[in-house]
């Protein structure tokens, strides 16, 4: 998968258990270059030939870099990368071309997860409540701070989940202002002073009076 934050391309193998147990085998992330930041930063101002281009360009890459790491796995499960995600509108993008993954490494590939939830009247993401509920059993809530933070709340057995915020996207933007790639341990916002104005103009944001479940666009 491809975070919102643009870190790089997020590769594991999972072993998952006929008793419904998973293990996690390995784990790596591919930073992306500078160049595909900035593409998949600025696709907004592409021509459509071009747009089209950078969605198989990005499968090419995906498909090359797993296939570089020489793994063995029964299937690949491709999250792919966000570009546009407004489930008011019906919409939702995820660039990763499941058949040009398998194509490439010869590997059953499954890919384009959100749109079937969009089809039956749902928002598409947040997709890791079940994980959640399988890593760390025995809680209510669990939160995850990504490029957009998101919850997951078990209550009387039902499952909901929902972006809460923006999060590491905003802190890397604001980052990248003074010449940092990230905050790394928090380390410069621990030494600033807290902005109640700032606190009140956020919340009144609309998105926080609507009633889960939702999700947010990058």
């Amino acid at each position: 998968m491809s975070g919102s934050s643009l870190d790089g391309l997020d590769i594991a193998i999972v072993d998952f258990g006929i008793d419904g147990g998973w293990k996690l085998e390995f784990h790596q992330t591919i930073p992306y270059s500078t160049d595909w930041i900035k593409r998949l930063q600025n696709f907004t101002h592409l021509p459509a030939r071009e747009y089209i281009k950078l969605k198989f360009d990005y499968s090419n890459l995906v498909a090359n870099t797993f296939k570089s790491l020489n793994l063995h796995v029964d299937y690949i499960s491709s999250h792919g990368h966000t570009l546009v995600h407004e489930p008011e509108n019906g919409i939702t993008e995820q660039i990763g071309n499941g058949g040009i993954i398998a194509g490439i490494t010869a590997i059953p590939t499954m890919a384009d997860f959100r749109t079937i939830d969009l089809g039956f009247g749902g928002v598409g993401t947040p997709l890791a409540p079940l994980a959640d509920l399988s890593a760390f059993p025995g809680y209510n809530y669990y939160l995850n701070l990504g490029g957009i933070a998101n919850i997951t709340v078990l209550d009387n057995n039902q499952l909901t989940a929902f972006d809460i915020a923006p999060c590491n996207q905003v802190f890397n933007f604001l980052s990248s202002k003074i010449g940092l790639e990230y905050d790394d341990k928090g380390l410069v916002a621990s030494r600033g002073n807290y902005l109640q104005n700032l606190e009140h103009e956020f919340s009144n944001y609309s998105y926080f009076t609507q009633k889960g479940p939702k999700s947010l666009d990058n």
